[in-house]
């Protein structure tokens, strides 16, 4: 009798481990980390076993940490071995007797590609479908390597009749980026909320308990550092109660 209590006791908590389990990962707040250890341990691997279990040439599955090092590395070898180093390469027939020197692009040139083609079509497309586009939702910006050479922005991009001004970075879904292609703007102002948000927690924290202060954390700080490009926070994962 007592064994047949132990394996039910048992299997109502494996079942219940279970079911939480499924509602964690499920959850809208849960993030990449989170649901990878989480499906780990259910797999029974290690949190700090970053490689997933991989195939061997015979068929086995491999899951020992010696074992993915010599899978990868037999794969690998041939991959990053040249078989013939002393080989000449090949060589490209002529086609042609004249040679290209150099290109020389002026700054009219340029002007003259932006104002053509890219506002032309997008305003033709807003008079195809019948689209009214807002001056505070057209976005301009010119990626160059040329950053002092011309004050771009004295010279007039139109698009019906509206100037477009050249903006220093602009925001695409929720990502900022700038002219030289980097998120700096992005990730100054994502640790700016971060930051700010999180003052304000600790000004509350002594009011929270343990549960309280951890969901809170959840649902205003740590949502801004896995869902950055999201426009609001997701709803935070309530635990059942015991």
């Amino acid at each position: 009798m007592a064994c047949e209590n132990m394996k039910r006791v048992q299997k109502e908590a494996i079942n219940n481990w279970r079911d939480h389990l499924k509602r964690k990962l499920t959850g809208q707040s849960v993030g990449t980390k989170d649901w990878l250890s989480s499906i780990k341990q259910q797999q029974d691997f290690s949190r700090d076993d970053s490689i997933p279990p991989l195939t061997a040439p015979d068929g086995s599955v491999v899951t020992s940490h010696r074992g993915k090092a010599q899978v990868l590395a037999a794969h690998f070898s041939s991959k990053m071995t040249v078989p013939d180093p002393e080989r000449e390469p090949p060589t490209v027939p002529v086609l042609t007797k004249a040679s290209l020197g150099n290109i020389t692009i002026t700054t009219e040139e340029v002007l003259q590609q932006l104002q053509q083609a890219p506002a032309a079509g997008i305003a033709s497309w807003g008079k195809r479908w019948q689209v009214t586009l807002a001056p505070d939702k057209i976005q301009a910006i010119l990626i160059s390597r040329r950053q002092d050479a011309v004050n771009w922005d004295q010279h007039a991009i139109l698009l019906e009749g509206r100037k477009i001004h050249l903006q220093e970075s602009v925001n695409i879904l929720g990502v900022e980026f700038d002219s030289g292609l980097t998120y700096t703007s992005h990730v100054r102002k994502v640790a700016k909320d971060a930051a700010w948000k999180l003052s304000c927690i600790r000004l509350v924290a002594h009011l929270l308990d343990a549960q309280g202060f951890g969901t809170l954390y959840k649902s205003q700080v740590r949502y801004l550092m896995e869902y950055s490009p999201s426009h609001g926070p997701p709803a935070p994962v309530i635990p059942p109660p015991p």
